[in-house]
């Protein structure tokens, strides 16, 4: 559907199919997530939890960077 207020964007929209879909992978990314915090040592996953604010922090700095970036 296009924007009628810019016609330059266009607004979609997830089917029922691909809402499942999306439900899914979100599941089994969990699980491999979990699978393999599951198999490092306490000291790993203690690193990785102290790290995660600062990881946050630079995924939306990096978000709000990406308008920056020289489009091809």
């Amino acid at each position: 559907m296009i924007d009628s207020a810019d016609r330059r964007t266009a607004v979609a929209a997830l089917t029922e199919a691909g809402r499942e879909k999306l439900a899914a992978w979100i599941t089994a990314h969990e699980l491999r997530i979990d699978a393999v915090l599951a198999a490092l040592g306490e000291k790993a996953r203690d690193a990785i939890w102290q790290a995660l604010p600062a990881l946050f922090q630079l995924a939306e700095s990096l978000g709000e960077s990406a308008g920056d970036l020289p489009v091809d």
